[in-house]
Formats: structure tokens, C-alpha cells, sequence
């Protein structure tokens, strides 16, 4: 179903694009703030239920104490992260 569904937008958006991004991007703008906020509402709702210790990562010594003890291996595995943000 989700494959279905994947082609189906895609083939719309590239049907569409005729119109140009403007257009394209005037309708897809509100499928994409639902998306964001879905993705938001179950995060805090996960973060609220199970553990708020997680909110602790926000604290800057930490990366700093990571950072200092970690050396070298500490700016690989923050290449990593990077790369599985993007």
C-alpha cells in the first residue's frame, strides 16, 4: 500500500510540474505541515510518556564533555550523525 501510494504522489508531482514550483509547491505545503506536526505530536507524546531524561541532551555540557573525552573517535561518530540527519 505504501509503494502504491509513494508512485501515486510521485507521478502526480512530476505531472504536475509543468505548472511550475510555485504551483507545485502551494499544494504540497500543507502535506508537508501535517507531516511535521504528526511527526512532532508523536515525539513529544513519546518523550511525555516514557522518559523526559531524554530533554537532558539539550545541555550543552554534555556534547562538550564528549567532545573532551572522546578526541578524534568523538568528530567521526559526529560525521555519522550528520550523515544520517541529511
Amino acid at each position: 500500500v505504501v509503494v502504491i501510494v509513494s508512485v501515486i504522489i510521485l507521478v502526480g508531482l512530476f505531472s504536475m510540474q509543468h505548472y511550475g514550483t510555485d504551483r507545485v509547491g502551494w499544494l504540497f505545503a500543507p502535506i508537508v505541515l501535517i507531516w511535521f506536526i504528526s511527526i512532532g505530536s508523536i515525539g513529544a507524546f513519546n518523550i511525555w510518556k516514557y522518559d523526559k531524561k531524554v530533554l537532558k541532551a539539550f545541555n550543552p555540557v554534555y556534547i562538550y564533555r564528549y567532545f573532551k573525552h572522546g578526541k578524534k573517535e568523538s568528530w567521526v561518530s559526529l560525521g555519522g550523525i550528520m550523515l544520517s540527519i541529511t
